[in-house]
């Protein structure tokens, strides 16, 4: 009789759309570096700042903050 419903973990974020890949068992956590798991932590990932969905810094950086830079390549 009753209906599942999945509920986001934190309303700040979009929740979750017909195209989005849900998943219902528990995955390593990507934020701690974790070699054995293949895990590489937050360090490193490339991320906007501006966005609120899976993209997004604060989502991307597990919260704990992030600085920006910007860097330019000369190719041949």
């Amino acid at each position: 009789g009753s209906t599942k419903v999945l509920v986001p973990k934190n309303s700040q974020f979009k929740p979750h759309t017909d195209d989005d890949l849900v998943y219902l068992d528990p995955s390593p956590d990507f934020c701690d570096h974790d070699l054995k798991s293949g895990v590489l932590g937050t360090a490193g990932r490339q991320c906007n700042k501006t966005s609120k969905a899976i993209d997004g810094c604060e989502l991307m950086c597990c919260g704990r903050g992030f600085h920006t830079e910007e860097v330019e390549v000369v190719d041949r």
